[in-house]
């Protein structure tokens, strides 16, 4: 089993909110999964979204870890095959059950990843500011997505205050943002529980008021997945989802 340290690598930087419509300026961090050679092919991280740097130094960085990554990804062989890398994720995101905002009980690989495209982003209820503005942009992605959104596009809304936040909290949320849909689930777990999927999605912070605000979209089938600013234009983050769908 991996420990949490062996899961990732973090790279800090600043993330400014470019979008008039956020109240203030906040930094946030990025973590790059670095995981074992086992898992290196199937978490291939597309750096070039999750790294827009501004500065010289930082772009200096980011090419050192893209070089990292592929250079693991060369070391480790021939392409996995659909079966090895539904393995891989599996064994790498793990079957922890968590609750939605309906208080149904949902693994989180074989329930809510496996043979979808998911987006990902973290909430929790006490927010005032980020929290419901970015659900009101991914309301407007939703929109964009038409058909496809719930089959193959699911998002998935992560608490990153699982001490206060009850499924009954999440609906309370999700119904207030117009969000409550069966293709939207609204996430919840025992503390530990929602720390450890947190940890392996690069998104776990101590006070959930410092959570990051980036988005991931992923496809599970196909080892594709991105790191998305949560300013990006709706139609762009649809246009991503769908090129997901259709693979690389």
């Amino acid at each position: 089993m991996m420990s949490d340290l062996s899961r990732q690598t973090l790279l800090t930087r600043p993330l400014y909110f470019l979008d008039s419509s956020f109240p203030r300026r906040r930094e946030s961090s990025i973590a790059v999964g670095l995981p074992p050679s086992s898992e290196r092919q199937y978490l291939r991280a597309e750096l070039i979204d999750v790294l827009q740097l501004s500065s010289l130094r930082h772009v200096a960085v980011g090419i050192v870890i893209l070089l990292c990554v592929l250079s693991f990804s060369s070391a480790a062989g021939a392409a996995p095959s659909a079966q090895e890398r539904e393995q891989r994720a599996q064994s790498y995101f793990g079957d922890d059950v968590l609750l939605d905002q309906d208080g149904v009980r949902r693994k989180f690989y074989s329930e809510l990843l496996k043979d979808r495209v998911v987006l990902i982003n973290v909430v929790f209820t006490q927010c005032r500011d980020a929290c419901p503005l970015i659900t009101q942009r991914l309301r407007t992605v939703r929109q964009q997505l038409g058909a496809s959104f719930a089959k193959p596009v699911f998002f998935l809304s992560l608490s990153v205050d699982p001490e206060h936040d009850r499924p009954q909290h999440l609906k309370a949320f999700a119904q207030k943002q117009q969000a409550d849909e069966p293709g939207w689930r609204f996430l919840t777990a025992e503390p530990a529980t929602m720390h450890a999927v947190l940890k392996r999605l690069g998104q776990f912070q101590n006070q959930p008021e410092d959570h990051s605000t980036l988005l991931i979209a992923g496809n599970p089938a196909t080892g594709h997945w991105l790191k998305i600013r949560p300013d990006s234009p709706p139609e762009a983050i649809a246009a991503k989802l769908q090129g997901l769908i259709e693979g690389p």
